[in-house]
C-alpha cells in the first residue's frame, strides 16, 4: 500500500519498490538535525515512485547520501524533486526525476550526479559561494532544463555523436566560478577537425575515449588552454597544438589510463620554471613520432605504461623526465640548456636507446640500467 503523507525524520537506509506519496508535503524530509543513521547510512535505492504535489521538495534536506534511482521521483507542484547537499546520485537508464516547477534538483556543497535517465527541470547550485568540486555526467542522459554550477572546480561530462558534442541539456549551461572542465566522452571512434566550443564559464577541455576507441585530432582542431586526456581509449594528435606552459596533460586522478600518440606538433612556450609541455601521470602509453618543442621542459611521463619516441623532442630544460619501467627511443631527444633525459624507477626496468639523446649539462641521467645502441652525448 502507498504511504500517503510525509515521512519525517532521519532515514538511514531506504529500498523503495512501491509508492511513497507526500500529498501536499515532502514525501521524505530527513530534517536538518544531524543523525549518524543518515551520515553513515548504506544509501537509498528507489525503483518505485516517490511523489508529491507541493511547493516543498519531494525529497528534502537530503544530505551526505549516496543513492540510486531507477524509478520515478516527481513533484507535480512547483517545488523541486530533490533538495539537499553533499550527495552522490545515480539516475539510471529509465529513471525519471521531474518537477512541474522550475528546479528539479537544488543542491549545495559537493554534488556528484551520473544521469543515464531523464531529468525534467533545472539542476542548480543554491550555494554559489561553495568552493567544492561538483561533477555531472550526462553523456547518455537527458536534462530538460538549465544546469548551473557553483564556485568550485567543476566537471561536466558530455557525449559526442554525429560529429558534435552531445550535452543532452536543453537549456543553458553555466559553470559558475572556479576552473571548470568540459569532459567529452567518446563511445565510438571520432576525428576532430575543428575546435570544440566550451559552455559559458568553462575553461578546460578533456577528451575521454572509451576503451578500444580512438579520438583523432587533425588540422583545424585547436584548444584554448591545456588539453587534457582521460578514459581508457586512445587520443591521437595529428594537429598543431601550442600554448604557454603545459599544452597536453592527463586528467588528475583519472578513472582510466588513456594512451596518447603524437604524430603532429606540440609546442610549449612561456617562462614558468618546472613546466613541461606534455605532462602525463596516469597514461597507459605515450608514443611520439612527431615533434615536441618546449622553451622550458619537454615531456614528463610518470606511469607504469610505455614511453616510445621515434620523433623529435627538444627543450630548453629537461627534454624527457620519466619515472616508469618502459623507455624506448629511436628518435632524437635534445636539451639545449639542461639534461636530455632523466630516467628513474625500479631496477630491472626495460629502458633502451637506439636513437640520439643529447644535452648540455648531461645527455642522460639514470637510476637503473639502459641498453644503448645509439648515441648519448653532452
Amino acid at each position: 500500500w502507498p504511504c500517503v503523507g510525509a515521512i519525517l525524520g532521519p532515514v538511514g537506509t531506504l529500498n523503495n519498490a512501491g509508492v511513497i506519496d507526500g500529498g501536499s508535503r515532502s514525501a521524505i524530509d530527513v530534517g536538518t538535525t544531524y543523525s549518524s543513521a543518515v551520515a553513515y547510512s548504506y544509501g537509498w535505492t528507489n525503483s518505485g515512485t516517490i511523489t508529491t504535489n507541493s511547493t516543498a521538495a519531494t525529497l528534502a534536506n537530503i544530505t551526505s547520501m549516496s543513492w540510486t534511482n531507477s524509478g520515478t521521483i516527481s513533484n507535480i507542484g512547483t517545488g523541486a524533486a530533490i533538495s539537499g547537499g553533499y550527495m552522490t546520485l545515480t539516475n539510471s537508464a529509465g529513471g525519471r526525476i521531474t518537477t512541474a516547477g522550475t528546479t528539479a534538483i537544488d543542491h549545495y556543497g559537493t554534488f556528484n550526479l551520473t544521469n543515464a535517465g531523464t531529468i525534467v527541470g533545472d539542476v542548480t547550485s543554491s550555494t554559489v559561494t561553495f568552493s567544492g568540486a561538483m561533477t555531472i555526467d550526462n553523456a547518455v542522459g537527458t536534462i530538460t532544463g538549465n544546469v548551473r554550477l557553483g564556485q568550485g572546480n567543476d566537471t561536466l561530462t558530455v557525449g559526442y555523436a554525429n560529429g558534435a558534442i552531445r550535452t543532452g541539456i536543453s537549456g543553458t549551461i553555466d559553470g559558475g566560478a572556479g576552473t571548470d572542465t568540459l569532459r567529452v566522452r567518446f563511445a565510438t571512434d571520432a576525428t576532430l577537425s575543428s575546435p570544440l566550443t566550451l559552455p559559458t564559464n568553462f575553461e578546460q577541455l578533456t577528451l575521454a575515449p572509451d576503451a578500444k576507441t580512438t579520438a583523432t585530432l587533425v588540422t583545424g582542431f585547436t584548444v584554448a588552454g591545456p588539453l587534457r586526456v582521460a578514459g581508457s581509449g586512445t587520443v591521437v594528435n595529428n594537429a598543431v597544438l601550442s600554448g604557454t606552459g603545459t599544452v597536453l596533460a592527463d586528467e588528475y586522478n583519472s578513472s582510466g589510463s588513456p594512451s596518447v600518440t603524437n604524430a603532429g606538433t606540440i609546442t610549449g612556450t612561456g617562462t614558468q620554471t618546472g613546466t613541461f609541455a606534455v605532462s602525463l601521470n596516469y597514461a597507459n602509453r605515450f608514443e611520439n613520432s612527431g615533434t615536441v618543442a618546449a622553451s622550458q621542459n619537454g615531456v614528463s611521463f610518470s606511469s607504469q605504461g610505455a614511453f616510445v619516441n621515434s620523433g623529435t623532442i627538444t627543450a630548453g630544460g629537461t627534454a624527457v623526465s620519466l619515472f616508469g619501467p618502459s623507455f624506448a627511443n629511436s628518435g632524437t631527444i635534445r636539451s639545449t640548456g639542461g639534461i636530455g633525459a632523466i630516467l628513474s624507477g625500479s631496477s630491472g626496468s626495460n629502458w633502451a636507446n637506439s636513437g640520439r639523446i643529447e644535452g648540455t649539462t648531461a645527455g642522460l641521467q639514470l637510476s637503473s640500467g639502459l641498453t644503448n645502441a645509439g648515441t648519448i652525448t653532452a
